[in-house]
């Protein structure tokens, strides 16, 4: 029964903190404020999200921490990163007898952590999160306790992912938005040279493309350049698009039948 009820509180503090979060930055800086709050004296927590298409995010409970995750990143050996290689927890039973990360046990002994322990979950295809657990004292990991941070830490990677599907969203939108503007300004720009050289906008479209790869500039850039010498002024972007409200009419099911 405790262990349901831990999972339950973990549960709801995630959706907290996932619904209060700006982004993946906010949540494991919450996760680990939660974390850190629930280990004994002497315990530190760092929580990394590794993924294969951009540099890994972290958030520690404390410099300590912090300067044993630093080491691992920028060695790309450790604990963690071999944790996510394997797809299962990593032990390290005696920090100063380990062997396998130099640069990583050399942080951790100069933190003066004996032990530590790291849980890995998939967050989604190219992406992990560990859960790193480091102790000043000599822990023996009991069983209970990493299958207790291997529930939390399951938990963990679902309120990442679904933050990970609106940071993803958002950033769809902004390019999206960003491409609908530079077109508007390509537009302008065309119609800018087919005024002064009365040409199709066709043959104006192939002067500006032509332009872009003589220069080896955006043709966003040349377009907004052409644009500025010709009327003085730079070049009217749009204003950023805003979400409808639903109506009345659209929120209404329609009836059956």
């Amino acid at each position: 029964m405790q262990l349901s009820l831990e999972q339950a509180e973990a549960v709801g503090a995630l959706q907290d903190a996932l619904a209060a979060s700006a982004g993946v930055d906010d949540l494991l800086d919450a996760v680990v404020s939660h974390a850190d709050a629930h280990v004994p004296a002497g315990v530190d927590v760092a929580v990394t999200v590794h993924r294969s298409d951009r540099d890994p995010c972290t958030a520690s409970s404390g410099p300590a921490a912090a300067s044993c995750v630093e080491a691992e990143l920028a060695s790309f050996a450790g604990p963690s990163v071999a944790s996510v290689e394997a797809g299962h927890r990593v032990v390290v039973v005696d920090v100063a007898a380990e062997r396998r990360w130099p640069e990583w046990r050399a942080a951790a002994d100069a933190a003066g952590y004996r032990t530590a322990a790291v849980v890995t979950r998939t967050v989604r295809e190219g992406c992990a999160v560990t859960f790193t657990v480091l102790s000043t004292l000599r822990e023996s990991w009991d069983a209970g306790a990493l299958v207790r941070t291997e529930l939390y830490v399951q938990e963990v990677a679902r309120a990442l992912g679904v933050c990970l599907l609106w940071t993803d969203r958002a950033e769809v939108a902004a390019d999206l938005r960003a491409a609908l503007a530079g077109r508007a300004v390509i537009d302008q720009a065309v119609g800018v040279i087919m005024a002064e050289n009365r040409c199709s906008a066709e043959d104006a479209r192939a002067v500006l493309e032509s332009a872009s790869r003589g220069r080896d500039v955006d043709p966003r850039e040349v377009a907004a350049l052409l644009i500025e010498s010709v009327t003085g002024v730079a070049p009217a972007v749009p204003a950023e698009f805003v979400a409808r409200a639903a109506t009345p009419s659209s929120r209404r099911r329609r009836p059956r039948g």
